[in-house]
């Protein structure tokens, strides 16, 4: 029994020794970013995709880097993604003149459906399509629309919030509290 006691104790402190050997900061990345391991968390390297916009045209989140980038995933038959788009809009429409990139990227869905949506409901951004879901799904672990992500100049990802922002305030709030240059 004695023998049990010293061994548990042993094995406890060296559980401890090891979880102090971890560090729960965010670590900070080299001057190109490269110094990160990257995943779908915070504080890790924002995945690279490449996707094309309802137009055909091409882009890739690594060449974006420099400025902050906003990651939008939804899909049209969404209810709560629709109910956040005039908001989305809204952050569209303030701070990408100010360096914003907004990306939003629909899930599964056709150019022509995607584009008929964002007329009825005076969207002006541009979307990009993940029609296979590779990217929201394979490379960004995204279980429910909309998630949205928040990528720094250095493509580390700063926030994610998985559900819906119910005002604009409250995203605006989320945005700037990431990006406080854009304030």
């Amino acid at each position: 029994m004695k023998i049990l006691v010293v061994i548990l104790t042993a094995v406890l402190a060296m559980g401890t020794v090891l979880a102090g050997c971890s560090s729960a900061e965010t670590p900070t990345p080299s001057p190109s970013g490269s110094a990160l391991e990257e995943g779908p968390a915070v504080g890790k390297l924002a995945p690279d995709f490449t996707l094309q916009n309802t137009n055909g045209e091409t882009v890739t989140l690594s060449a974006l880097r420099g400025g902050p980038v906003m990651v939008n995933f939804w899909a049209t038959w969404c209810v709560p993604c629709g109910e956040e788009m005039p908001y989305m809009q809204q952050m569209y429409d303030t701070y990408s003149p100010k360096g914003l990139v907004f990306l939003s990227i629909d899930l599964a869905e056709s150019a022509d459906k995607v584009l008929s949506y964002l007329t009825e409901r005076s969207l002006t951004f541009r979307v990009l399509l993940d029609s296979k879901q590779e990217v929201a799904v394979d490379k960004y672990g995204v279980q429910g629309v909309p998630t949205t992500i928040l990528v720094d100049k250095n493509g580390v990802i700063q926030k994610i919030q998985v559900g819906s922002f119910i005002s604009r305030e409250q995203l605006e709030t989320w945005l700037l509290a990431a990006f406080p240059e854009l304030g």
